[in-house]
């Protein structure tokens, strides 16, 4: 079995539970071998919205300048019982944050396998004319097939941006608020309501 290789935010993690007194972006970065400190900040900024690290302006106890300090709650005071039960609370709102997004990737992966089906059928000879190896990708089909008329732009553009909450969910761990899920939803209605006019015609 291959060892596991740590994701950046892991790195920061393990560095940050072993300093308690918290460190920078930069200090981060450079001791985390994070390659930047874009990385070390996204990485931070998610763990903060999760209830997992506060960043509070302070001097870094290791580049000694007053920056934007990251510090994992509840190693200062893990021995206290308010600590030990927040640090509880830190683990179930990772896992709830986890499982939400999971479960977004999951429902808008489905949503991109159903749109791939309707291109399909919409062009069944695609994949034997390009041949495997030359496969388009969603999105040049899509424009490809919108140019030809076959997609009317307004479904274009659904199909896009569907594709793109997508790819933001599966591959960023993006979230989306209850107003977003409703353009989610409206958007994937308008194309399968065209899509069955379609076959009717």
């Amino acid at each position: 079995m291959s060892e596991h290789v740590l994701t950046a935010k892991e790195r920061i993690i393990e560095i940050l539970e072993n300093r308690p007194e918290g460190l920078c972006d930069d200090c981060l970065s450079e001791i985390a071998n994070v390659k930047t400190r874009q990385q070390v900040n996204i990485n931070c900024r998610k763990l903060q919205k999760m209830g997992s690290l506060r960043r509070d302006r302070a001097k870094c106890p290791e580049c000694k300048r007053q920056k934007i300090i990251n510090t994992l709650i509840g190693l200062n005071n893990k021995l206290q019982p308010d600590g030990i039960k927040k640090m509880s609370e830190i683990r179930e709102n990772e896992a709830q944050y986890h499982a939400s997004y999971r479960s977004a990737a999951e429902s808008l992966d489905s949503i991109r396998r159903q749109l791939i089906e309707i291109m399909n059928q919409l062009d069944p000879l695609q994949n034997q004319r390009l041949g495997n190896a030359a496969r388009e990708g969603f999105s040049d089909r899509l424009t490809r097939l919108a140019d030809s008329g076959i997609i009317p732009t307004n479904i274009m553009i659904s199909m896009r941006m569907l594709n793109a909450m997508r790819n933001a969910a599966v591959y960023r761990e993006c979230l989306f608020d209850a107003k977003e899920e409703e353009l989610i939803n409206l958007a994937f209605q308008i194309i399968l309501r065209w899509w069955g006019r379609r076959r009717k015609s």
